[in-house]
């Protein structure tokens, strides 16, 4: 008893010393809270990550990349969610640390604390892939994170390589029945030739929209397409501004009219960008063509630049009349 009577007073004492306080029993729970709060929320984190993983391999047709004419080193590095599953091991250490805080997380071990993480993001994760929780999260990612093309989601940049016959971008133009105009990564335009192509399951091309060919490069600037694949993850990417396909364009080439721009990037009609200019300046144009309308029935027949630059101004018919040599 006497241990016990100076050890009670030596505590009584060291209290009287410092001048020490009792805390409130609300910062206990407010601090426990933040635990459990803070472990919930990588846990959800985990999850999504999780989710992206299986949201990228659902997209994963082995079939395209068969025909890619890829290195195997370069589609290990394509395939493998490298970047999703190093959020998954960070995100589940951070659970471990969070919950193991908590008011009786000490009671259990490492290895029970990140398994039933593993298990709860597992089921999460499946649940947030189920109602497609993933792609708004890839469309995100796709608009503004960096490096999304070389880190996050690696295939962007694996279809742009028009050289090993993989081709991907915004279309931004129909140039006529049977060839797009694309938008690359490094912002070069193509016409996509797609007379002889077949469309796989899922594939749609639209004006505005991000599309992906198999094929092969016939000149400088032409890509004669065998195979138009369906476009999953990194669809947004093309949406960044950068991107944007009337951006430093010359005078005269199709450009995004004036307070048309939408959620979606532009607004298109069917045929292409149909350019507004100011009345004046219009005038002008149209009355310059008229006065060299010589020289361009004369240039026409050999000329398919010029041709598809006066079709792109949307110019009145019988202005085109005009021009067009008899």
């Amino acid at each position: 008893m006497t241990d016990h009577n100076n050890l009670t007073e030596r505590i009584l004492e060291k209290i009287k010393g410092e001048s020490l306080t009792p805390r409130p029993k609300w910062l206990f729970a407010a601090k426990n809270l933040f635990w459990w709060a803070g472990g919930a929320f990588f846990l959800l984190a985990t999850a999504s990550s999780g989710a992206m993983v299986f949201f990228l391999w659902r997209h994963d047709q082995l079939d395209f990349y068969r025909h890619a004419h890829g290195h195997p080193l370069e589609l290990f590095w394509t395939l493998v969610p490298f970047f999703w599953l190093f959020c998954i091991a960070v995100f589940l250490v951070l659970v471990y640390y969070y919950f193991k805080r908590t008011k009786k997380g000490y009671r259990y071990s490492r290895a029970m604390i990140i398994g039933a993480g593993a298990l709860g993001a597992i089921l999460i994760g499946a649940f947030f892939h189920f109602f497609n929780f993933s792609q708004p999260l890839d469309d995100f990612l796709g608009r503004q994170a960096p490096f999304y093309d070389r880190v996050i989601n690696p295939r962007v940049h694996f279809w742009s390589d028009p050289a090993q016959g993989r081709l991907a971008g915004l279309l931004i133009q129909e140039k006529a029945a049977d060839s797009f105009g694309l938008l690359d990564q490094k912002k070069k335009e193509w016409t996509v030739l797609t007379g002889q192509m077949v469309f796989r399951e899922g594939a749609d091309l639209r004006i505005g929209e991000s599309a992906r060919f198999i094929g092969q490069i016939s000149s400088t600037s032409i890509f004669t397409a065998s195979e138009a694949l369906p476009f999953g993850p990194g669809r947004e990417f093309w949406r960044r501004p950068e991107f944007v396909p009337w951006a430093g364009r010359k005078l005269g080439d199709p450009v995004c009219p004036s307070g048309a721009q939408n959620s979606r990037g532009f607004v298109q009609e069917k045929a292409g960008y149909r350019p507004v200019f100011h009345p004046l300046v219009r005038e002008a144009l149209l009355e310059g063509l008229r006065d060299k309308s010589g020289m361009i029935r004369e240039a026409w027949p050999n000329d398919p630049a010029l041709v598809e630059n006066l079709e792109s101004l949307a110019l009145p018919a019988e202005l085109l009349e005009i021009l067009r040599p008899e």
